[in-house]
């Protein structure tokens, strides 16, 4: 992941290996990498590790309050505080799921199936079934 000035004439801050990212609430950046998941200061000049986890993390998004993160890892949605705390799998389907995504109230999270036949899932935030 790169950005680059307003005029886009020079790069401000490269993070190599960044496999995907989402704006937090205050202006900063939430970046996977690989198995972590990193925070960027308010001048997107430097990162802080929140988090190491035990397998690849894939389409990472923070709730609209910034307190919580889902992703897929290993083809399931998970959520976790955005402290890097309380780890939880919100889903365990069988298929590889992709581009979680928070409801507009933070209640449910929305996922779509990678593999066919395609299938959207919507489970609860808090995990509760």
């Amino acid at each position: 992941m790169t950005v680059f000035s307003r005029d886009l004439s020079r790069v401000i801050k490269r993070w190599n290996g960044a496999r995907s990212w989402d704006w937090l609430p205050d202006g900063r950046l939430l970046l996977a990498y690989f198995r972590e998941i990193h925070v960027t200061d308010a001048s997107l000049q430097t990162t802080t590790r929140i988090a190491t986890l035990p397998d690849v993390v894939r389409g990472i998004q923070i709730s609209r309050d910034g307190a919580r993160i889902v992703f897929v890892m290993n083809g399931n949605v998970w959520m976790i505080a955005s402290d890097g705390s309380g780890l939880k799998q919100l889903t365990d389907t069988g298929r590889l799921l992709a581009a979680p995504q928070f409801s507009p109230d933070g209640r449910y999270v929305l996922a779509d199936s990678a593999d066919t036949p395609f299938q959207t899932w919507v489970v609860p935030a808090d995990g509760v079934r």
